[in-house]
Formats: structure tokens, sequence, C-alpha cells
């Protein structure tokens, strides 16, 4: 009789597990699988861990199908030529367009354009995930890359330095010599309001963001862009010294990753050419200065 009776205590337990309440009972766990066609509970298909499990695919997309970067390729290149050949192309052109029209002068206020331009591009940076936190006072470089950078930035300045007093040779440190006080405002400025918003747009968006539009030659792009972007200055050598700058900073900052290092390449070159002479094509207040001094 105990036998028959633990038997039909075992066949009951059993049935029990069958009934729609049979997950809230400890004692039925593992005793009836989901079945294959069944609805994952909210907890198997947790986001983090939802692609180990088949039946949650398709539910939780992962977050980078979910990243506003990840958008088709025409929009991207749409919005690179709006950023990129539109916005400076609006600075350099409509004051001058406005003047010769209504007769009214406007500045085009490029460094307030650039800071905001900067501020909103980080900021969508970081919100979308595509720039990382402490990214931009990272500076983990290799010696030899440090070495590579050195050497390439004192044989440009020897030849620039060259090529002024062949072109200009009453311009050779001039500005140094005849303003020192704004000479020295300048090369702190420089590199603050400058070439940290201009590393953020031309390099660390565009390398993260728009280099996609172009993979066959996305540095060459990339220098280009840097290049268009001095037309503000409406002089040649602006245009040609920004295109082989911008090919040595885009590709430091390709090669090492590191956004303050190719920041700070760009800060050696662009102090260097403020102190030498070549500053007047550049920035207008240099320019005034330059022409007062040595017309």
């Amino acid at each position: 009789m105990g036998r028959m009776k633990e038997s039909a205590e075992r066949n009951a337990s059993r049935a029990g597990c069958k009934t729609p309440r049979a997950e809230r009972n400890p004692a039925c766990v593992g005793q009836n699988p989901p079945r294959a066609g069944d609805k994952p509970r909210r907890a198997e298909c947790n986001p983090a861990r939802a692609e180990r499990n088949p039946v949650c695919i398709g539910q939780n997309p992962p977050r980078a199908e979910r990243n506003p970067a990840r958008v088709g390729r025409g929009r991207l290149f749409v919005e690179c030529v709006l950023l990129y050949v539109g916005l400076p192309a609006v600075l350099a052109f409509l004051p001058a367009w406005i003047e010769r029209r209504w007769g009214v002068q406007i500045k085009a206020w490029v460094v307030p354009t650039l800071l905001v331009a900067a501020a909103v591009a980080y900021v969508a940076m970081r919100r979308t995930g595509l720039l990382a936190r402490g990214e931009l006072t990272r500076l983990r470089v290799a010696d030899h890359l440090w070495a590579e950078m050195l050497a390439r930035f004192v044989l440009s300045a020897l030849l620039l330095t060259w090529l002024l007093s062949q072109f200009r040779p009453e311009w050779l440190f001039a500005f140094p010599r005849h303003n020192p006080r704004f000479w020295a405002l300048v090369c702190v400025a420089y590199p603050l309001v400058s070439v940290l918003p201009q590393g953020i747009l031309y390099r660390a968006l565009f390398e993260k963001r728009y280099a996609a539009c172009v993979p066959r030659h996305p540095l060459l792009f990339g220098a280009l862009l840097f290049s268009w972007a001095h037309v503000v200055f409406h002089n040649p050598w602006a245009c040609a010294f920004t295109f082989v700058g911008g090919l040595f900073f885009l590709q430091s900052y390709r090669l090492t990753g590191s956004l303050l290092f190719s920041c700070i390449e760009h800060a050696l070159y662009g102090d260097f050419l403020f102190t030498v002479g070549w500053g007047t094509f550049f920035y207008e207040g240099t320019q005034a200065a330059m022409r007062a001094v040595a017309p």
C-alpha cells in the first residue's frame, strides 16, 4: 500500500507540472522546457543577454543599429557636403554678396561659427557614443610616432622659412619683433580657440562619421575638406598649406587614435606660421599687424 501511495503522489506531481501555473512551482523547474513557439519572458530577453538567446533574436536590436550614425551613405554624404563645403562657402562669400547687393557690411564671424559647430559636434558624438569619455585628453602614443612627427615638423619649418626668405624676406619674424604681446596672445589662444575645434570637426567627427562616404580615399578627401575650410581667408596660400597640413594631421589621428596628439602637431605648425611670418595669410589680425610693420 505504501508503494502504491508514493507512486500516485509522483504521478500527481508530474501532472501538476503540466499546468499553466507550473513555472510558479519550484518542484517543476527543468521538467517542462519551453516549446519552440513559446514567447520568452522579459528576463530572458534582457538587452544585454538577448544575443545569446536564439529565441530573442529580432526582439531587441543591438545598440549599434539604433545609433544615429548608422544611416545611409547618401544621407551621410549630403550631411558632409552641407557641413564641410556649404558652411565655409557661406562664411566666405555671403557677406561680400550682401554688401554688393544691399550695401550692408557684415562680418563672417568665422571663429564663433567654428566654436559653435565644434561644440554641437562634440555633444552629438558623446550622446551617440561615437566619442568615448576622455578621448579628447588621451595621449598614448608610441615614441617612434613622436619622433616621426617632430622630425617632419622640423623639416617643414626649415623649408617654409627658406621659402619666405625668397618670397617676402621683410616678413621674416616681423610679427614677434614688432608686436610681441599680440604675437604671444595669438600663440596661446590659437590652440584653444582654433586648433581644438578644428580637430573635433575635421578629424574626430570626420573620421568617425563621414569617412565612410569615401572608403577608398578618406585621407585625401579629409585633407581637401580641411583645405576648403580655409577659403574664408580668400587666398590660395592658406588653402595650399592647409591641404598638406590636413594630410599630416588626419594621418596622425588615424595612426594614433589620439585627437590630442594631432592637435599638438596642428598647434606646432600654426604657431610656427604665425611666428615666422606666414601667418598673414591665416588671420586678419596678423594681416593688419604685418602690413603695418612690413608693407
